[in-house]
């Protein structure tokens, strides 16, 4: 199925794209937290296209490369969502479903 089908947020719910092998995390800054959703992959085509895609929602994703150490491993195509604006915007039209993503989400909102 096309990326851009899974991300939109308008179809049937089953096909909507949930966090799964992505991260969601409060990164401690200055005095409080800072939010971040991470997606990594080992495929420049497919970090490439979730970061399209994702922009195309409206909401700022940046890609980096994690080099790895071992030579043997392939390189991490990283795509990061940053910030309160982008994590609401993500919660809002992505609408991940892992209870635990959402209830570090509503707590971080509520604290």
């Amino acid at each position: 199925m096309d990326i851009s089908k899974k991300l939109n947020p308008l179809l049937a719910e089953e096909t909507r794209w949930h966090i799964g092998d992505g991260c969601f995390y409060l990164q401690k800054k200055n005095k409080g937290y800072y939010p971040r959703i991470k997606i990594v992959t080992t495929s420049q085509s497919l970090a490439n296209q979730l970061k399209f895609e994702i922009n195309k929602l409206n909401i700022k994703a940046t890609r980096y490369i994690d080099k790895r150490k071992n030579k043997n491993w392939g390189d991490l195509q990283v795509i990061e969502v940053r910030g309160n604006i982008e994590l609401d915007k993500w919660f809002n039209i992505i609408s991940p479903k892992n209870p635990k993503f959402v209830n570090k989400y509503n707590y971080f909102k509520n604290s």
